[in-house]
């Protein structure tokens, strides 16, 4: 089987949380709105220039007796300025951000998002395509 290339928004309609109002939208159009705007600030920070960086959390939250390991986000635009940020990052691999799993591209995503609000480009927003079956395919996501 080959395995289909997934455009960005499909990438985070797939592995990203998201939100819906469902008195205005379906569970999907809720999924698909977050997943286009994912894809569309994370498009605008590569244009943008802006740079991510990780490194351990200092302060982490503790909950129960976890011990994983655990991270810390900052978004900086291309003066160095910091934009957005988040800690207490949590990983299911050993390897944090820079390892397999998709959680540190969400992540980047979300502070982009956040940056970008703060911008006020958020008019920007275009429309992207997201196929559903390509995303059932991928992970069951539906």
């Amino acid at each position: 089987m080959t395995k289909v290339q997934l455009s960005p928004a499909e990438f985070f309609f797939c592995y990203a949380g998201f939100s819906y109002d469902p008195h205005k939208q379906t569970l999907v159009e809720g999924k698909m709105e977050c997943a286009k705007a994912l894809a569309m600030a994370e498009r605008w920070a590569s244009e943008q220039g802006l740079s991510f960086e990780w490194n351990i959390d200092d302060d982490p939250l503790v909950y129960g007796d976890e011990t994983g390991q655990q991270w810390y986000c900052s978004c900086f635009d291309e003066d160095g300025k910091l934009l957005s940020s988040l800690g207490s990052i949590e990983f299911s691999d050993d390897v944090g951000p820079f390892g397999v799993d998709p959680y540190s591209r969400i992540i980047e995503a979300e502070l982009a998002l956040e940056a970008l609000s703060l911008d006020g480009a958020a008019s920007v927003i275009d429309p992207l395509m997201i196929r559903l079956d390509v995303c059932q395919q991928e992970s069951g996501c539906l």
